[in-house]
């Protein structure tokens, strides 16, 4: 009956001193230091890295920089950086016009009218 109770004891002690486990306090997000025209992000690549220290590679305030072609150019490209939340908008803007014009140009085309008959 005594070992019963001091295992008792001991688990009760245990419990009382052990803290609940804290959730993860979200990283502030730091202000950006340039933002030029079309969301595009104007920092050297030591901002950015000093911007997204902290950030998960998904956040939406994450910088993200890819390199694109320039037009009119066979080697040429440029480094565009934009967050991910504005990735995400430039993306959904191209699909959504995209869009747009193939159903622009379906309009009034019908199975049967094409072929003469």
């Amino acid at each position: 009956m005594s070992t019963l109770f001091a295992i008792l004891l001991l688990a009760s002690a245990a419990n009382e001193t052990a803290a609940p486990a804290a959730a993860p306090a979200a990283a502030p997000v730091p202000q950006l230091a340039a933002e030029g025209p079309r969301g595009i992000i104007r920092m050297k690549a030591s901002q950015i890295k000093a911007y997204n220290k902290g950030l998960a590679k998904d956040h939406p305030a994450y910088i993200r920089c890819e390199s694109q072609p320039v037009t009119g150019s066979i080697a040429m490209r440029r480094k565009v950086c934009r967050t991910n939340k504005e990735w995400d908008r430039v993306i959904t803007q191209g699909n959504e016009e995209a869009r747009g014009f193939v159903q622009d140009m379906n309009k009034g085309w019908t199975s049967g009218s094409l072929g003469g008959n």
